[in-house]
């Protein structure tokens, strides 16, 4: 390779690291606002799922917790503590934060249908499925429960209401995705 081929491949190398560099800063988590305007105190952050969060004050409620990541940036809207999370499905994608909520004092809630994938997970991880087992779909990946149980504080049947800080959430079945799934109306 003669020294004009090194200098074209060493340019080229550092211009495919730099797009790395900027295409991994470009797609980092951050807050969105659907609506700044009308809704100021609703925000979503985007990591293995969107996870939205409603302000009040200095607290949140959160709508799903993804990874978790969403945790370490709530201060930049303002936010000092989360007081409830409600889970819309027992879907890893949506849950495996859960974890890092461990000691903050954080309620959980999610759909009476899936509690059991929440709280007890192991019993529906299995090798071998039957057509019988509870949730089982062969050929898709209808059931992703979290890898470690997820103690729930309450459950919502469908069209169940759910107040935080005089706000009204109307509990809606939307099963499809997962056996159980449920959307949160705020009124």
């Amino acid at each position: 390779m003669n020294p004009s081929q090194r200098n074209s491949l060493s340019a080229a190398l550092v211009a495919v690291v730099l797009l790395a560099v900027v295409s991994t800063a470009l797609a980092a988590p951050r807050f969105t606002q659907p609506d700044a305007k009308r809704h100021p105190n609703l925000f979503t952050w985007t990591d293995t799922c969107n996870v939205h969060i409603v302000r009040d004050g200095d607290a949140a409620l959160l709508i799903d917790l993804g990874d978790g990541s969403v945790l370490d940036h709530l201060a930049e809207i303002g936010v000092k503590r989360v007081e409830w999370v409600l889970f819309t499905h027992h879907h890893r994608e949506q849950c495996q934060g859960a974890p890092k909520l461990q000691g903050r004092g954080v309620k959980l809630a999610a759909p009476e249908f899936e509690r059991a994938l929440f709280e007890n997970p192991a019993s529906y991880r299995k090798m071998i499925v039957r057509l019988g087992d509870p949730f089982t779909v062969h050929g898709a990946s209808y059931v992703r429960p979290a890898v470690e149980p997820i103690k729930l504080d309450q459950t919502f049947q469908r069209m169940d209401t759910f107040t935080w800080r005089g706000r009204e959430f109307r509990c809606v079945d939307t099963r499809g995705n997962s056996p159980g799934g449920m959307s949160y109306f705020l009124n």
